[in-house]
């Protein structure tokens, strides 16, 4: 499987600021705030220890809910089928951004630094979600330069399709190379880690008029959508 790791990320604190909203962004403004904001931002890159790991799997058919691989794995559901189902192949991923920021969010939290540990998570999922959208925009490029097509990206959890077919992702992929490990309640350790599949194909898909933020169930309480606002921090 290959193994991506060269992922050399800025934090765009003006991107970061409009996600976490306006509530914190006046709270930035009160001197206290802005120095511990401002050392959380020194130390962030000494915990980024960034990963992705991915593969293409032929499809063999459809079933109800999304797909038979040819290796005879079943994977899919929620709106996998509608999304993607004319793809000849599906690529999957996994991708991580390390355990030390679990490990540094727990610190804050046992000692009750409860406004650290609030903005640590909040650049974590800024951070891991920037992988994962770092990779697919490459991988659109590659695609689109050997003549195929992609579908937009999905995820279990992010949409009606369950997290139960994480079990599917690590039977294929291995992601333990990684250092991502499954709890039996399908959450992956470590806690900042994302899962993704993406359909290809040698034409067009009908729906790549569509945004993974119309098929997200987390729509309209995601932080990461700024639709209202005219434009989208996930494509």
């Amino acid at each position: 499987m290959p193994i991506e790791r060269n992922f050399n990320l800025t934090l765009n604190q003006e991107e970061l600021l409009k996600i976490l909203g306006n509530n914190f962004s006046q709270l930035l403004k009160k001197p206290k705030f802005s120095q511990i904001f401002c050392e959380i931002q020194s130390n962030l890159f000494q915990l980024f220890e960034p990963q992705l790991i991915w593969d293409l799997f032929p499809v063999k058919d459809l079933t109800p809910t999304g797909f038979l691989l040819e290796s005879g794995v079943k994977i899919g559901g929620g709106p996998v089928k509608e999304v993607m189902g004319e793809a000849s192949k599906v690529l999957l991923g996994i991708c991580t951004i390390g355990p030390k920021f679990d490990e540094e969010i727990n610190k804050f939290t046992q000692s009750g630094n409860i406004f650290e540990a609030v903005i640590l998570e909040s650049i974590a999922s800024f951070l891991v979600d920037q992988v994962r959208e770092t990779f697919f925009s490459q991988t659109q490029l590659k695609i689109k330069r050997e003549g195929k097509f992609n579908s937009i990206l999905l995820c279990p959890g992010e949409s009606d399709w369950d997290v139960s077919d994480h079990k599917f992702f690590f039977d294929l992929l291995h992601p333990e190379q990684i250092g991502v490990s499954l709890k039996e309640s399908m959450l992956m350790i470590p806690m900042k880690s994302l899962s993704f599949m993406i359909g290809v194909r040698n034409e067009p898909f009908r729906l790549d008029h569509k945004r993974r933020c119309d098929f997200c169930s987390l729509q309209p309480r995601c932080r990461y959508s700024q639709i209202n606002n005219g434009r989208n921090l996930c494509t």
